[in-house]
């Protein structure tokens, strides 16, 4: 099937009824390139990964279209156990990256969080390649979205969440007449 007069009607469509800048995700780079090309703003291309294809295909139209690009610590279908490994990876996209003429404002760097169900040590090393990404890169990663995420995902499993970005603050519901305030 040809995407690119899919991604066509849907970029036209989707950039008039949306504020928000447009993530565009498709394997396809004929239809990612008529994306960029028809957009009316910078988006953001969902995404480049360290496999040589990705790279040679994505960030070409990354430069020539001024979009962002956002940068998973992936190759070969597999996401590195370790977040020494992760960091290595995506400081090899990186470096790619600026070899084509982008610049740290134009990438975003994913940890690509995975469930605690996929291993015991899975959260601690998504927590440490975010540390790592911070330490080494120093510019935008996805911390934002997954703090947003996070608020979201804890909203909907409690009946009275109270999203918070300070301190952990708990409230006590087993009374009823009056919710004590707990740390």
């Amino acid at each position: 099937m040809d995407q690119t007069p899919l991604m066509e009607k849907a970029i036209f469509e989707l950039s008039m009824l949306v504020e928000t800048p447009l993530s565009i995700d498709t394997l396809d780079p004929k239809a990612m390139e008529v994306a960029l090309k028809n957009y009316p703003g910078r988006a953001l291309i969902n995404s480049v990964n360290g496999e040589e294809e990705s790279i040679t295909h994505v960030m070409p139209l990354a430069k020539r279209y001024g979009a962002a690009l956002l940068c998973l610590p992936i190759c070969s279908g597999d996401l590195p156990e370790k977040a020494e490994d992760r960091v290595a990876l995506a400081e090899s996209i990186v470096n790619r990256a600026y070899g084509y003429g982008l610049q740290p404002h134009d990438l975003l760097l994913d940890p690509l969080v995975l469930t605690l169900a996929s291993g015991e040590d899975s959260a601690r090393q998504t927590l440490s390649t975010l540390r790592l990404y911070k330490e080494k890169f120093g510019f935008p990663n996805c911390y934002g979205l997954i703090q947003h995420f996070l608020r979201h995902a804890t909203t909907a499993i409690s009946k009275r969440s109270i999203p918070n970005n300070g301190p952990c603050i708990r409230f006590d519901y087993t009374n009823h007449e009056s919710a004590q305030l707990r740390s």
